[in-house]
C-alpha cells in the first residue's frame, strides 16, 4: 500500500464516503494542518499503521459509519484536534487503543460507537484533552475500557462497558471527570 492512503493538509469542507484503505504504512486516512470541517464516512481501514488519524488543529470534522480494525496503533486518533464528532463507528481488534484522544484535544464528541477487543484501552484520553464527552457507547473487551489520564472534565455517560480488564480508569492528577 501506499505510505497514507488519503492525506488532507489544510483540505477544508471536503468528503471521503465509501473508500476501503488496507495495508498502508502510515495511516488510512491523514487530516493535518488545519483541515476541518470535513466528512469521513462509510469507509473502512484495516491493516494500517492507524486508521483514521487527525492531527495539528484540524477541527469541526464528522466521523460517521466507519470501519477501523486490525491496525498497528489506534482504530481512530485525534492530537492536538478539537470540536470533531465521531458517531457511529466501530474500532476494533487494533494492536493499541481503539479511540485515542490525546495532546489538547478538546471538546470532542464521541457517541454511538462500537469499540471492541483492542489490545489497549478502547477509549483513551491522554495529556490534557479536557472537555470531551463519550456517550452512548459500547465498550467491550479492551485492557481499560475507558482511561482518562491527564486530562479533565471529559464527561463518559450512558456508556455500555463490560468485559474489560478495568472498566473506567482515572489516574494521574486528572479531575473533574
Amino acid at each position: 500500500g501506499a505510505f497514507e492512503a488519503i492525506y488532507f493538509n489544510n483540505v477544508d469542507l471536503s468528503t471521503i464516503t465509501g473508500d476501503s484503505m488496507t495495508f498502508n504504512r502510515d495511516n488510512g486516512v491523514y487530516l493535518y494542518n488545519g483541515s476541518d470541517t470535513n466528512t469521513i464516512s462509510a469507509n473502512i481501514t484495516d491493516f494500517d499503521y492507524v486508521g483514521v488519524y487527525v492531527s495539528a488543529s484540524s477541527n469541526g470534522n464528522t466521523f460517521s459509519d466507519n470501519l477501523a480494525r486490525s491496525n498497528v496503533l489506534y482504530g481512530v486518533g485525534l492530537d492536538a484536534s478539537s470540536n470533531n464528532t465521531l458517531k457511529n463507528n466501530t474500532a476494533g481488534s487494533n494492536a493499541s487503543h481503539g479511540m485515542y484522544i490525546s495532546a489538547g484535544s478538546k471538546n470532542n464528541s464521541l457517541s454511538d460507537n462500537i469499540v471492541l477487543s483492542n489490545t489497549g484501552h478502547g477509549i483513551y484520553f491522554y495529556s490534557s484533552s479536557n472537555n470531551n464527552v463519550a456517550r452512548r457507547n459500547l465498550v467491550n473487551s479492551n485492557s481499560s475500557g475507558v482511561k482518562i489520564h491527564l486530562s479533565h472534565s471529559n464527561v463518559v455517560e450512558l456508556n455500555l462497558i463490560s468485559a474489560n480488564v478495568k472498566g473506567v480508569e482515572i489516574v494521574d492528577s486528572s479531575t473533574g471527570n
